[in-house]
């Protein structure tokens, strides 16, 4: 019963998490390359949505990829601020803590 608690528990926070991700790609899509960032929006969709894949599957070392991308003054947060939509990064990061 324990186990079958726990396996739940962890599956709606995938799901919290992989709901996150989709609204991360939706504003991606509509940004553009930030000078600040390091990385292109094209470059940043692909190795968000490569994470988005590897923990749809249950790769546990998932997190700690996408979490790289989100480090203060990081390339995300960069082309988030320089897109006008930096308020919702701080949400999305926080639904992904």
């Amino acid at each position: 019963m324990i186990r079958k608690w726990l396996k739940q528990r962890r599956d709606r926070g995938i799901t919290e998490k992989l709901e996150a991700i989709d609204d991360l790609l939706k504003l991606l899509a509509k940004s553009t390359d930030s000078s600040y960032s390091g990385l292109s929006v094209a470059e940043l969709v692909e190795r968000v949505e490569s994470t988005r894949k590897k923990l749809k599957g249950g790769d546990s070392k998932a997190n700690k990829a996408l979490w790289s991308l989100f480090v203060p003054t990081g390339p995300l947060q960069e082309t988030a601020i320089d897109n006008g939509w930096g308020d919702e990064f701080l949400i999305i990061a926080s639904k992904l803590a």
